[in-house]
């Protein structure tokens, strides 16, 4: 990987943020035909903040949306309600490059990318940001997406989870078919 002026993928570099510290590696998932990647029981007091990084997630099913969902119990459920809000969707279109999407509130998942190619090569890569809190949790995600009529798009989500509880579970899945390929990594940033 290219090492950037300015961090990763636009991030100011860890240790500009935090002197001494940075991002710890806690987990890589390597999909190959499953359901779902599921990061339980790396999400804890230890951080105030994760990155999980995304490599051409690709789907079985052509046309779907890669999507999230965060757990309050250790993986034992993941949280299917109403507590996810959206601030914004931008959604930089292949064919006009226009920016759309409003906030939404009270729905049932965390969209990550939409509209997801299954033909060879197509995928999504990207990055998702949040924070663990007590009574909210916090998210900001950036996608390329190869989309099902060919063309690529840049996508940004931010929103916040607002459970009961702290989250400390958290799942990748798409909503229709599974995950044929791809690798998702989580790094925890170290607290000062």
């Amino acid at each position: 990987m290219t090492a950037f002026k300015h961090g990763f993928l636009g991030f100011p570099k860890p240790a500009g943020l935090f002197p001494g510290q940075g991002l710890a590696p806690l987990r890589t998932m390597i999909a190959s035909q499953h359901a779902a990647l599921d990061f339980v029981n790396d999400i804890t007091d230890e951080f105030d903040s994760y990155l999980l990084t995304m490599e051409m997630i690709a789907p079985v099913t052509d046309n779907v949306n890669l999507v999230a969902r965060v757990s309050n119990n250790n993986g034992a459920t993941f949280q299917a309600g109403t507590e996810y809000y959206y601030g914004r969707v931008d959604n930089d279109t292949a064919a006009a490059g226009t920016v759309t999407g409003v906030g939404a509130g009270a729905i049932s998942l965390f969209s990550l990318a939409s509209n997801i190619g299954n033909a060879l090569g197509r995928s999504v890569s990207g990055w998702l940001w949040f924070t663990r809190h007590a009574n909210a949790s916090f998210f900001c995600c950036y996608s390329t997406v190869w989309l099902t009529t060919g063309g690529s798009v840049e996508q940004g989500h931010g929103g916040a989870f607002a459970g009961v509880s702290g989250m400390n579970g958290l799942r990748l899945t798409m909503d229709s078919g599974v995950i044929a390929s791809g690798i998702a990594r989580l790094y925890g940033m170290k607290k000062p």
